[in-house]
């Protein structure tokens, strides 16, 4: 899987806690597009079809796609193509290779078994029951591992992403930002006196704080920016694109929003200068964020 969290990916995240209806992509021409629409008529589920093999993909690249038909042989691109592009952002969804006859299939299944495709179907093999019963249980699966995937990345109490994918997404931000040239800054912050808090009052209340803390993050960062819970109390944001100017403002607007809860935090700044090393800019911004702290807490210090 080629995990790179964009605002697609929290898109995706954020269907799932909500329990978006499921999203069936068909890309053949008319005849299939009208069998498969029969299949899920008056089912909690959304069709959306195409007769165009890039306008699929198109579509496929902006939305959360919960199962694809492909036909085999498409007007303007071949569907082998189209499963592949649609798999490279929607990894794990089922795909099911439409052909117009069984030797057109047979033709094609070692090839089309090598890109992920699960089933196959034809005029001549389709029953309406049958097929329906195999999709659901593709379904069923599609959302397992959706479910999955979510709680691999996501930490329960904050909501934000968790220590090993911020370490992930990390490297993987410098190393783009090294090969384009660009900046990156990067957000780390802690809870000001959390452990005293926590000691008085308990760990139900000390949640409590950090779930508000994760809520004002996320409501104060660009759409691809990537915010973690890194430890006990401390967060972490990465800011690709991001210059050293607009991260000190983020990070103010974070700390003054957060006092709104009687909380205050901490918050250290940094970002790569020629270097695009992820340790020297770790080792940076937690310097700034202990300078912070020494300075009298509540402030947000640039290293």
């Amino acid at each position: 899987m080629t995990m790179n969290l964009s605002s697609y990916d929290k898109m995706l995240l954020s269907q799932e806690k909500q329990h978006k209806q499921q999203l069936i992509l068909i890309v053949g021409n008319k005849k299939f597009i009208c069998i498969v629409n029969k299949i899920f008529k008056k089912k909690n589920i959304i069709i959306k079809d195409f007769q165009s093999g890039k306008d699929a993909i198109s579509f496929a690249d902006q939305n959360k796609i919960d199962m694809a038909f492909i036909e085999i042989e498409l007007s303007d691109t071949p569907g082998f193509e189209v499963c592949r592009k649609i798999k490279k952002k929607n990894t794990h969804i089922p795909v099911i290779f439409m052909g117009r006859s069984r030797q057109d299939i047979l033709d094609n299944k070692m090839k089309a078994f090598s890109l992920g495709v699960d089933d196959f179907v034809s005029p001549e093999t389709i029953k309406t029951k049958e097929l329906f019963i195999r999709c659901n249980a593709l379904l069923k699966r599609k959302i397992s591992i959706d479910n999955l995937f979510y709680q691999a990345i996501i930490d329960p109490v904050s909501g934000l992403y968790n220590r090993s994918y911020f370490n992930f997404f990390i490297n993987n931000e410098i190393k783009r930002a090294e090969r384009e040239q660009s900046t990156l800054s990067i957000l780390m912050l802690d809870v000001d006196n959390f452990k005293i808090f926590n000691d008085k009052w308990g760990h139900a209340k000390g949640d409590d704080i950090l779930r508000k803390v994760g809520t004002v993050i996320n409501s104060k960062i660009r759409d691809y920016d990537i915010p973690a819970r890194t430890g006990g109390d401390e967060f972490a944001i990465v800011l690709p694109g991001c210059n050293l100017n607009l991260a000190f403002d983020i990070a103010q607007r974070i700390r003054s929003s957060i006092l709104n809860y009687n909380i205050s935090v901490s918050i250290g700044v940094s970002h790569c200068e020629n270097n695009y090393n992820a340790d020297t800019l770790l080792e940076k911004v937690d310097k700034g964020l202990y300078i912070a702290k020494d300075k009298g807490k509540n402030r947000v210090c640039v290293n």
